[in-house]
């Protein structure tokens, strides 16, 4: 389990780059591509950090309204899956 804050610096997201790195090492698949916005929290260190693990950095376009509108329908489409996944009885088992 990682911290969690209300008020992430760049410093927190890079350590927590660096955990999400150490966690798909273990994955069968890797990773090919990260796709983030262009917050400020984001920075070169940040990016390094996948960069040296051979994941491509895609930033979201500097004004692209519609971009957000399809990574927000994404996530809600994965959230109520994992949610209906953990409420079906099968997933109790």
């Amino acid at each position: 389990m990682t911290e969690i804050t209300a008020h992430p610096t760049s410093s927190w997201v890079v350590q927590q780059a660096r955990n999400l790195t150490i966690a798909l090492e273990d994955w069968v698949k890797p990773v090919k591509f990260l796709i983030r916005d262009r917050a400020t929290k984001f920075t070169l260190s940040f990016d390094g950090v996948f960069n040296t693990e051979g994941i491509r950095i895609i930033r979201t376009p500097d004004t692209g309204p519609r971009a957000n509108a399809f990574a927000e329908r994404f996530v809600g489409t994965v959230r109520r899956g994992c949610r209906d996944r953990s409420d079906s009885p099968s997933s109790l088992r």
